[in-house]
């Protein structure tokens, strides 16, 4: 999971990053009180990554969760992000 790895036909890691950061900063400045995304295990690692610390590249760990699952995060105004939830299972999630 280096930066600049490119998968073929697609994009690098740094390139994702770039995006999803770019989309953080819109949803922060939207001003919204909630947001719901629907995404994949790329978006939900960095979203992990930039709230627990963890390095944005590298360790060969992805924190992406398991399939199904619901992620919660909160984003600042100034585009801090705080994890609320990690990879609830929906099962647990439609029982409450």
């Amino acid at each position: 999971m280096q930066p600049h790895f490119e998968i073929p036909d697609g994009e690098t890691r740094a390139q994702h990053w770039s995006r999803v950061s770019a989309w953080l900063e819109e949803v922060a400045a939207g001003g919204a009180d909630a947001v719901l995304a629907v995404t994949h295990g790329g978006v939900i690692d960095f979203l992990y990554r930039q709230a627990t610390g963890h390095p944005l590249h590298g360790s060969g760990m992805l924190f992406g969760g398991e399939n199904l699952a619901r992620s919660r995060f909160e984003v600042s105004p100034a585009g801090a992000v705080s994890l609320i939830a990690f990879a609830e299972p929906l099962a647990t999630v439609a029982q409450r």
